[in-house]
């Protein structure tokens, strides 16, 4: 169950990284 619970919130947290780091080099390309 902790196992479950350790992905659940350790997946979405990589990915809201992985996000913010393309949203950036967006940014950065845009100026």
């Amino acid at each position: 169950m902790w196992k479950w619970v350790h992905t659940n919130t350790v997946a979405p947290y990589k990915s809201f990284r992985s996000k913010i780091r393309t949203w950036k080099r967006a940014r950065a390309s845009r100026q």
